[in-house]
């Protein structure tokens, strides 16, 4: 390209350690060599500065292409606004923290751009990475296939009247890293609205659709990446989204901004607003006739409780009771097996005795036994014979038969 006007890479972030190596990677990898990089911080409080200087060493002596910003906290929105402030280049090139660029995505972007001054932005279809098993609807996948007819250049009053203009996918043009913007367009339609959160990128492409031609390149020119931690996944759970899309509407109804806005885009968003709140008034009777079923359940489960506690409380009466009677029970059974120990060793106490004398008897029974013996080998004798003799002749004269 003999044009290569400057181009400015900006990078807002916050807490942006975990990809914005890969993300940095992706910008100084471009074939579009005449860019710059402006990485504007919200007082991360993570490794996210000690990163980015690693990789602004690694660009030697084009480490001056990159800058480093680091600021109070402005906020998401307020951030973006101040990479713009800072940007030196005729385009900007958004690219978030978690986002990368394919390698030719300038060369592409630029290309196009530089054919018509009035094209004030470019986008192209980009994909999209799935990370820590975050959701995200189908519906957000292919988003530049719900209009109904791209040019690579073409009136952005024309985008505007496309009939599917104000059917989902509302933004049809893609997140900021999807895009380039020409610097002076927000001379004109202004900064991005800090009054929104969740459609900020959306409400910067309809205004700049209001001035300016659009430029659109059907090839995958960058990626987008979707993880839990996202804040438009936070503003998504917590109802801003939803909050966003009524503030988004009002605005293009009645602010200057979009005094362009075709008059058939309006009616018909008269008609949506029109809708939505007829369809949020039946969704809250339907919930209020919910809610009053609801609280009827509630009161009904309350009585029923109130019941179960009465029932708790006497059988918890009854259960204490029996814990009582149970602690005396297990009292008695002490001193029952106290006195149990008590009586074995008595017993053990008597049967040792009874042993004792058991072999004092046995001991008597021998010793008679032994006498016996002698007794009986003496009257056997030829002694004991004669004594018997001598008295039975004391006996026949009369006289006493002793010994």
């Amino acid at each position: 390209m003999t044009n290569s006007p400057l181009v400015s890479i900006c990078i807002p972030t916050y807490n942006a350690a975990e990809f914005i190596a890969e993300t940095l990677n992706s910008a100084i990898a471009q074939t579009y060599s005449n860019f710059e990089i402006i990485i504007s911080d919200d007082s991360s409080s993570d490794e996210t500065a000690a990163i980015v200087a690693s990789c602004q060493e690694q660009l030697g002596d084009q480490r001056d292409r990159l800058r480093w910003l680091s600021h109070d906290r402005y906020g998401v929105v307020g951030n973006w606004n101040f990479c713009i402030s800072q940007a030196q280049g005729k385009y900007i090139k958004f690219l978030f923290q978690d986002d990368l660029l394919r390698p030719d995505c300038l060369t592409q972007m630029v290309a196009l751009a530089e054919q018509d001054e009035q094209i004030g932005l470019v986008f192209a279809p980009r994909h999209v990475i799935c990370t820590d098993q975050a959701s995200f609807d189908p519906l957000y996948i292919n988003i530049t296939e719900a209009w109904s007819k791209l040019e690579p250049i073409q009136s952005g009053l024309d985008l505007l009247s496309d009939p599917k203009l104000l059917t989902p996918p509302f933004n049809k043009i893609g997140e900021p890293t999807a895009v380039l913007i020409r610097t002076e367009v927000f001379e004109q339609v202004g900064l991005f609205d800090i009054n929104l959160v969740q459609v900020v990128d959306l409400d910067m492409w309809l205004r700049i659709m209001t001035q300016f031609k659009i430029g659109f390149i059907d090839q995958v020119l960058s990626d987008f990446r979707v993880h839990q931690h996202q804040q438009s996944n936070q503003n998504e759970h917590s109802g801003q989204s939803w909050i966003d899309d009524w503030r988004l509407q009002f605005k293009m109804l009645g602010d200057r901004a979009y005094a362009n806005l075709p008059e058939s885009v309006k009616q018909q968003l008269i008609q949506a607003c029109v809708d939505r709140i007829t369809t949020t008034y039946e969704n809250m009777e339907g919930t209020r006739s919910q809610l009053s079923k609801t609280n009827h359940q509630v009161a009904e489960l309350a009585e029923k409780v109130k019941d179960l506690s009465l029932q708790v409380q006497y059988y918890g009466a009854q259960a204490k009771a029996a814990f009582t009677e149970i602690d005396k029970m297990q009292a008695a059974f002490q001193a029952t097996k106290n006195q149990l120990s008590n009586t074995q060793a008595e017993l053990e106490e008597s049967n040792s005795a009874l042993w004792e004398t058991k072999g004092n008897l046995e001991r008597t029974q021998a010793e008679l036994t032994q006498s016996r013996n002698t007794i009986a080998a003496m009257e056997s004798s030829k002694f004991w014979k004669l004594r018997n003799k001598w008295l039975d002749l004391k006996r026949s004269l009369g006289l006493p038969a002793t010994d």
